[in-house]
């Protein structure tokens, strides 16, 4: 669903945004918003997109104008919003014990798309660091979105792709099934 990434239309909305997009596909509950406000100032000429639902809407008027809330958008329409997108971030507090402790689906639908990634140091995005940024403070995810907008290394997008690849459910549900025949010495 998400390798078709840059095959479909661009959703109207976000044509006319300044370039480059950086963005977050998902709900903002446990999002750090003050690394997202840091970010944003960080990086004025860039646009930062969040496709999601917003908990507390009573702030957005508080955020940089560069930052751009969309709401939660059809699962079928996100490939449209990411492929608008130069890189794609998951910008979970840290401070915040249970985040460090989630398996985010939305990592390796962000991988499939072959796109730069951008993370907060939580565990599962360590366990794929050979392939995506992994900032440990605010001012090193500042540095790795530049370096994210400025990557331009097909090897890299296929690294993203495959580790997407070998952690899908087809390819788990295959190796279980060789082990299985494996065991039973078939």
């Amino acid at each position: 669903h998400f390798a078709s990434v840059g095959q479909m239309p661009i959703p109207k909305e976000l044509e006319n945004l300044p370039k480059p997009i950086v963005g977050h596909v998902g709900d903002l509950l446990g999002v750090d918003v003050v690394l997202v406000h840091k970010l944003a100032l960080d990086h004025p000429t860039v646009s930062f997109v969040f496709i999601g639902a917003v908990p507390d809407q009573s702030k957005l008027r508080l955020f940089p104008k560069n930052i751009y809330f969309f709401g939660r958008k059809p699962y079928c329409a996100l490939p449209n919003y990411m492929g608008a997108m130069k890189c794609l971030c998951l910008l979970y507090n840290k401070d915040l014990p249970y985040n460090d402790y989630r398996n985010p689906i939305k990592l390796l639908e962000y991988l499939a798309t072959g796109k730069p990634v951008v993370s907060t140091a939580i565990s599962e995005a360590r366990n794929v660091s050979d392939c995506i940024y992994v900032a440990e403070s605010a001012e090193e995810y500042s540095i790795m979105i530049s370096l994210a907008l400025s990557e331009n290394d097909p090897k890299r997008e296929q690294a993203r792709r495959r580790v997407a690849e070998q952690r899908s459910w087809h390819h788990i549900a295959q190796y279980a099934g060789m082990q299985i025949l494996r065991k039973e010495g078939m």
